[in-house]
């Protein structure tokens, strides 16, 4: 029978990295909200006006005259017009919620979207003024009206993503405008990953040829939604 030595404590470095990757997905999903700007009030030098967003076809500017809080909004007119802010790095997998206080007149021929996506533009999150019942007609300009969303944002990694807000045409003659303010793209779950308690652990690494044994005895790990 043969002698088998055996080394106790063994560190294991991929362990190691397990533990620190969990540590560091908490922290990222812990932020409060992505986006930079959320309620215009930086000014800058951007196609907007707004610091951190911006605006392809010239019709979006800052608004001091109608704001939900704050000083400005972010108003933009005709069909085709859209703002958008590069957002960073977000986790796939799990569930996000948009949320946006909005105004739309006179939107004919075409909706008002909210979207957070990926560079792609083929997955993401998407809203329009169709989800608030006094805005369904095109037309809810007597207050900021509260537009709010939750999706899995299920895409691939992308190179970037990017919240946007525009009119997009559905007719042969479309118009519109809309002023938005207060944007939030936030975890609808910010503690994804509530607790991990390592309350013993024990491996053993023997000389012989794949005898090796890792045993991890985990408590309290619960995941509150999504697939990581």
């Amino acid at each position: 029978m043969p002698i088998i030595k055996k080394y106790k404590n063994f560190i294991n470095m991929n362990s190691l990295k397990i533990i620190i990757t969990i540590l560091l997905l908490y922290k990222s999903l812990c932020a409060k909200n992505y986006v930079s700007n959320p309620s215009f009030e930086i000014i800058a030098g951007t196609s907007t006006g707004a610091k951190d967003f911006y605006c392809d076809t010239g019709g979006c500017k800052i608004d001091s005259s109608t704001s939900h809080s704050g000083t400005y909004s972010l108003h933009c007119s005709g069909a085709g017009s859209n703002t958008y802010q590069i957002l960073p790095k977000l986790i796939y997998g799990i569930k996000y919620k948009l949320t946006a206080w909005i105004k739309v007149r006179n939107i004919q021929d075409a909706s008002f979207i909210a979207a957070a996506d990926s560079s792609d533009y083929k997955y993401g999150l998407y809203a329009s003024n169709s989800n608030i019942e006094d805005c369904k007609d095109g037309t809810c300009d007597d207050k900021f009206y509260k537009l709010e969303y939750d999706s899995l944002m299920n895409f691939n990694e992308a190179h970037h993503y990017h919240i946007a807000f525009l009119i997009k045409p559905k007719g042969s003659n479309p118009t519109g405008e809309f002023w938005v303010d207060d944007v939030s793209l936030e975890p609808l779950y910010t503690n994804i990953l509530n607790n991990v308690e390592v309350v013993t652990w024990k491996q053993e690494i023997f000389e012989d040829p794949v005898d090796i044994l890792l045993m991890w005895k985990l408590l309290i790990v619960f995941f509150s939604t999504g697939i990581i």
